[in-house]
């Protein structure tokens, strides 16, 4: 999986690929692909395409947030918005929110259709931010 692929599946907005390290995607891939399942996934495979992919590119920006989400400037750090550089924090916060909950809907449908030769060792992830759980930065 490549970082214009993590761009692709789980964002709205372009950012540049480069602020997605192929170390952010091994991480995504082991926190939230190999924690839950066993056996062999083949990349060319529908479900690694289908289900896996986008477990991995959202838990990369769950994983990311904070470093995507501020943007060094020659006027310092500036948070990014789609209506441009200021942003508050609940607004951030909540964009996060959505994300996390995103993410663990995907795990629950990635682990809701594994092929055979794959196994559910994980139950969902309990560790994903709802709408109820207030972040603390």
């Amino acid at each position: 999986m490549t970082a214009s692929e993590v761009i692709e599946l789980a964002l709205t907005r372009t950012i540049n690929a480069g602020n997605i390290k192929q170390s952010d995607i091994d991480l995504s891939y082991d926190s939230y692909v190999v924690k839950y399942l066993s056996g062999t996934i083949d990349p060319s495979d529908t479900f690694y395409t289908n289900y896996v992919k986008p477990v991995i590119a959202h838990g990369v920006i769950v994983d990311i947030w904070d470093r995507i989400a501020i943007e060094v400037t020659d006027r310092g750090q500036q948070l990014l918005t789609a209506q441009g550089v200021q942003q508050n924090e609940t607004a951030r916060v909540e964009a996060l929110k959505s994300y996390s909950i995103k993410l663990n809907k995907l795990i629950n449908l990635m682990l809701d259709n594994v092929p055979t030769g794959v196994t559910v060792i994980g139950e969902t992830w309990g560790e994903v931010m709802t709408a109820e759980t207030e972040l603390t930065l």
